[in-house]
């Protein structure tokens, strides 16, 4: 099993963040898996003196069959959009949900649940 983590910071720096009110965002992508390949993508950003996600990727790929579904959600909006491709040459279908935009902290999230 494959397993790789990537850490990005974008915008300015969490405590410039905190004293001026600027934006700063920090980006983790984990990915895990060998045949069926599974992708995380979660983005924080400080706010309010804590550390707030505001959207996460989740794509599994078998790379035996192409098949795809990969799932994005924007915390800040509610929404949720999902699109499957069965790995044939057919175009992906994609599905958009809504809910209430929640504030959900860096403590509440359980990466690759």
């Amino acid at each position: 099993m494959a397993l790789g983590i990537n850490l990005t910071i974008r915008g300015t720096s969490a405590v410039n963040a905190a004293t001026t009110g600027s934006s700063s965002s920090l980006v983790v992508e984990q990915t895990a898996g060998a045949r069926e390949l599974t992708d995380w993508t979660h983005r924080y950003r400080f706010e309010k003196g804590r550390v707030r996600v505001i959207g996460t990727d989740v794509t599994q790929f078998d790379r035996a069959t192409g098949a795809t579904v990969a799932t994005s959600t924007n915390e800040l909006t509610g929404v949720t959009i999902t699109t499957v491709q069965d790995g044939e040459a057919q175009s992906p279908k994609s599905t958009t949900t809504r809910k209430s935009p929640r504030f959900l902290t860096v403590e509440s999230v359980n990466i690759g649940a």
